[in-house]
């Protein structure tokens, strides 16, 4: 795909999350993901052709590949598993999408040289996810490869929830037990 010169393509990665948590609660995503979401730092990557865009986005858990075009509505999966109905569009060089069924939500990205800024709106709930620019991606998008750092965090994470499942068994047993 050959890309324009917009300055959102390239590849992008999470560095800080404000309020998302609470965000996911308002949108009905179940405790497990919200707590899943948390640990959780993807990398972005966004191809823009003529009104096209194509917005990649993978972790060591998933990978979701979107297909845009501003100016019309389209019905994509979310990274929790919802398919939802979106309008898109590009509002002073924001690509801007709005959720056409309930809960309305609104996502806007915005973008300047080397940060990336969503603000992902529900109700009266604001979050902000703030992106910095790669050189060269510390997750290889095309085939799920994730760097050491998403491997480390996603061993330390099971390694806790199973200590943390046989504490809570020691001190309270299963009645089956």
């Amino acid at each position: 795909m050959e890309e324009t010169g917009h300055i959102a393509g390239g590849t992008w990665k999470l560095v800080r999350s404000e309020n998302f948590e609470q965000y996911c609660k308002c949108l009905g995503v179940p405790f497990f993901k919200r707590w899943l979401s948390a640990l959780i730092y993807p990398c972005q990557k966004i191809c823009v052709t003529r009104g096209r865009w194509s917005i990649l986005t993978s972790s060591f858990v998933k990978q979701t590949d979107v297909q845009l075009t501003v100016g019309q509505d389209c019905t994509w999966p979310t990274f929790d598993g919802r398919m939802i109905r979106t309008s898109v569009i590009l509002e002073n060089g924001r690509l801007v999408l709005r959720q056409l069924d309930p809960p309305f939500a609104k996502i806007t990205r915005e973008f300047d040289e080397e940060t990336m800024i969503m603000t992902l709106e529900v109700t009266d709930v604001k979050a902000r996810r703030i992106y910095k620019r790669q050189e060269t991606p510390t997750t290889d998008l095309t085939n799920g490869q994730v760097s050491g750092w998403s491997r480390t965090l996603l061993f330390v994470s099971l390694c806790f929830s199973t200590i943390s499942i046989a504490w809570y068994w020691k001190m309270a047993p299963p009645p089956w037990a």
